[in-house]
């Protein structure tokens, strides 16, 4: 196995982790997704410039630091994004729509970086994108566009951008440097929205105590480890087939809620009717073709 597949899918399973983490935060003790985003803004910055101290600070041609800092605001978009669809749309609507990041990373990195394949390779896309939609998808009937979908759309390219522009820059600056630069440029974004929901987050923590510090550190500590399993995929890898692994992380989203909810229902708890579990069988069939296909 290509060290950037084991990096791929390694970051898609910590994203499945981080998706427990939230739904477990939003069900049980956030009130309002804003809190949930003033903690990805605070500790993302902290993060950033933590490690940018680590490392010395190190000196960038001012073309080069603006674009390293604007991937970390993109991402930074795209999370905003998210927590606005999560406000305005329900949740079962609007968050398979993520599936769609592979796709639009294979447009963006064939028109900026080259990245064209075979057509089997490119089937093997569609396919993790398929899966990673029926594995998502709560209901298939009364889907409708809506300022939620727009919202998730305005996401979707956000990150494909990122993306594709950090495999640019892989390309100039190491991997540590660039996760420094984007972590502090989630700030640019980050901060001045997160502010706003800091007092939904500092109602959670009035009322629930030190788990809700606990629990959003840890989600946004893994989330941070997932942007540099990320870089060392995408610094070998290309950009497009790194997206699609990573994108099976509905897969094993599936594996840890049916583990949760049939050994720790009090954790997270979520019901399967047969029509749902066909839908993911099929899903999980369309995943794992879609990766011998791209590997």
């Amino acid at each position: 196995m290509a060290p950037w597949i084991a990096y791929a899918l390694t970051a898609a399973v910590l994203v499945a982790v981080v998706n427990v983490i939230d739904k477990t935060v939003l069900s049980k003790w956030m009130a309002r997704p804003s809190g949930s985003f003033f903690a990805f803004g605070a500790i993302e910055t902290l993060v950033g410039a933590t490690a940018l101290l680590a490392l010395g600070v190190p000196r960038l041609p001012p073309a080069v630091l603006a674009l390293a800092l604007a991937t970390g605001a993109a991402y930074a978009a795209a999370t905003f994004g998210y927590f606005r669809a999560m406000k305005v749309e329900e949740a079962s609507r609007v968050a398979p729509l993520y599936g769609l990041v592979p796709l639009a990373t294979a447009v963006l990195a064939a028109v900026f970086l080259g990245e064209v394949f075979a057509p089997d390779r490119y089937f093997g896309v569609a396919l993790l994108m398929l899966g990673a939609l029926l594995l998502s998808l709560k209901r298939v009937r009364g889907w409708r566009f809506s300022k939620g979908v727009a919202w998730m759309l305005f996401g979707v390219l956000c990150i494909a951008a990122s993306s594709v522009v950090s495999k640019h820059l892989l390309g100039t600056i190491d991997h540590w440097t660039l996760f420094a630069y984007n972590k502090l440029g989630v700030a640019f974004v980050a901060l001045p929205a997160a502010f706003a929901g800091a007092p939904a987050y500092l109602q959670a923590v009035r009322r629930h105590g030190r788990r809700v510090v606990a629990w959003t550190a840890a989600s946004e500590g893994l989330t941070s480890i997932v942007t540099i399993f990320f870089l060392f995929a995408a610094s070998t890898g290309y950009v497009t087939l790194v997206n699609a692994l990573i994108g099976t992380g509905p897969f094993f989203l599936l594996l840890f809620t049916s583990l949760l909810s049939v050994y720790r229902p009090d954790i997270l708890k979520e019901e399967l009717d047969a029509g749902l579990l066909a839908r993911k069988v099929v899903g999980i069939a369309c995943l794992f073709a879609g990766a011998v296909l791209i590997a």
